[in-house]
């Protein structure tokens, strides 16, 4: 849905994506690109037959600020695995230096791109979770919360999140 006035009143319920048969798309989690107005839209693609283990990354993306919707095209980079795409939203990159305006989403490892979308790259290192939120900090570095089974965890990263600390778990 999109909001015409700041939320006071919202339009009609959009369908991004329809599930079939064969696949289910689930965990929709979306970031607006600051540089061009693109709001993307990342979700799993799960097959039927294989459950959670059969996922792959699925975007869609909108220049009508959500008016209407197109599919991404196909790349070599849809299959992230490390799990869902979880919940929560994705994030770009504000600090300056090296990854400055890159789009990054958390699923079980951050999935990002610094060239406004056209191409998608999975982080070298995992959460450990597929479960995460990541917020830039001052200087640059990321802090993902993570859930690992039914614990939280703390994860660091300093080069733009393609490297995650082994970070600690949560009572």
């Amino acid at each position: 849905k999109t909001s015409p006035d700041g939320g006071r009143s919202w339009g009609s319920l959009q369908i991004l994506t329809q599930s079939n048969a064969s696949h289910y798309y689930s965990n929709a989690i979306g970031v607006t690109d600051a540089t061009t107005g693109r709001v993307w839209v990342l979700f799993s693609r799960c097959s039927v037959a294989r459950g959670y283990s059969g996922c792959t990354d699925r975007w869609v993306y909108s220049d009508s600020h959500g008016e209407s919707w197109s599919a991404a095209p196909e790349t070599d980079a849809q299959e992230h695995g490390s799990g869902l795409s979880g919940v929560g939203s994705g994030i770009q990159l504000r600090s300056p230096g090296p990854h400055h305006n890159r789009l990054l989403f958390a699923k079980g490892r951050a999935v990002f791109s610094d060239d406004d979308g056209r191409h998608w790259t999975a982080a070298a290192s995992t959460f450990g979770s597929s479960e995460g939120q990541i917020a830039e900090l001052a200087g640059g570095n990321l802090l993902a919360a993570v859930r690992s089974g039914w614990q939280p965890g703390l994860r660091r990263s300093t080069d733009g999140g393609e490297h995650w600390s082994a970070g600690y778990q949560l009572d």
